[in-house]
């Protein structure tokens, strides 16, 4: 599809380019003879007659020299347009290999980003479609088998239970969905005001303090004595940090520590998340903030659906920063965002 539309609208503007080069071209050269024919010879003529003058005894000299005078304009005219034409036929020559060239080059330079976008989308809805399908049949295949015969109260408890869970994640990912689509080229739309980063970080850690306690993590903050102001909007950003943290739990052991440290220099402010957890192998790093892209499950017993990354990235992109992280395998991982600071 994308290669035919490329070959039809290539063909389309070289023809249309062809039509305007032609175009020109004859116009130039209709001039060109009209003006050697009306207008340049016929002054060249009249200078020659008037220049060869004399008396009626010089009556056949001076028409001797007319003419020849007048057949050497001629053969020059015609040599000029000569030259003329086959310098048009020659640049013509050239457009016809050069023209649809930069056509096809110009044409699959505009129709590739649509191509990435439309590629991308399929890819997201083909995504989206998969990981719904599979909680919906984990509910469905709950609630046939407990409908085949009576149960105890305490079996139906626990299908309640089971549904329970995958309505909630359902519910996360339908909300993960929709928080990637209103992202989507919100840096215009978004609202932005002055934020403390530290304000907005210990509010969101205070957030999870039940989350810490459950899991018995302990969580150690370091913030910087100066104050860290930074233009964005606070929603996003909250939510980046918690889904950094998030992740930090999930994917932790108990008894272990999740760091969060604070940083400013000249340039940006910079939030490390650093959790002693299982850490991500080399071969997922480039991988580790696509859409819907999760570390091999028989590694963790953690669920989900590989939102949260990419939703981090796409906040962090929004507000024109930038993130990287350190992973060491079974010693845990350090996500570092940068922010720019308020000018």
């Amino acid at each position: 599809m994308f290669k035919k539309t490329v070959v039809k609208l290539t063909i389309f503007y070289s023809f249309l380019f062809f039509l305007i080069f032609w175009g020109l071209s004859l116009g130039l050269y209709a001039y060109l003879v009209r003006s050697f024919q009306s207008g340049y010879a016929t002054k060249v003529k009249q200078r020659i007659e008037h220049h060869i003058s004399g008396g009626a005894e010089f009556t056949t000299i001076r028409t001797f020299f007319i003419e020849r005078d007048n057949t050497i304009l001629d053969k020059s005219k015609e040599v000029a347009l000569e030259n003329f034409r086959k310098g048009l036929l020659w640049i013509n020559a050239i457009l016809l290999f050069l023209i649809p060239t930069v056509s096809w080059t110009l044409v699959y330079k505009m129709l590739h980003p649509i191509k990435e976008t439309v590629n991308k989308q399929k890819q997201f809805v083909s995504d989206a479609s998969h990981e719904l399908r599979t909680p919906l049949a984990i509910m469905n295949n709950e609630i046939e088998v407990t409908l085949q015969q009576e149960r105890e109260p305490h079996y139906y408890k626990k299908t309640l239970n089971t549904l329970k869970e995958e309505v909630t994640r359902l519910s996360q990912l339908v909300t993960n969905l929709l928080t990637l689509a209103r992202q989507e080229d919100s840096i215009q739309q978004m609202e932005t005001q002055s934020i403390e980063i530290v304000d907005l970080i210990s509010k969101v850690v205070e957030s999870f303090s039940n989350r810490f306690k459950e899991k018995d993590i302990s969580c150690k903050v370091e913030f910087p004595e100066e104050n860290c102001i930074i233009k964005g909007n606070s929603s996003m950003l909250e939510q980046l940090f918690a889904n950094l943290i998030d992740n930090a739990i999930k994917f932790s052991n108990p008894q272990t520590t999740v760091t969060i440290t604070i940083k400013k220099d000249k340039k940006y402010v910079r939030v490390y998340v650093k959790d002693e957890g299982i850490g991500i192998p080399k071969e997922y790093h480039k991988k580790i903030f696509d859409r819907f892209y999760r570390i091999d499950t028989s590694r963790t017993q953690t669920k989900g659906y590989g939102l949260g990354l990419s939703i981090v990235e796409k906040i962090v992109r929004i507000h024109r920063g930038n993130i990287s992280f350190d992973s060491t395998p079974n010693k845990g991982t350090t996500f570092i965002v940068s922010l720019p600071i308020k000018s």
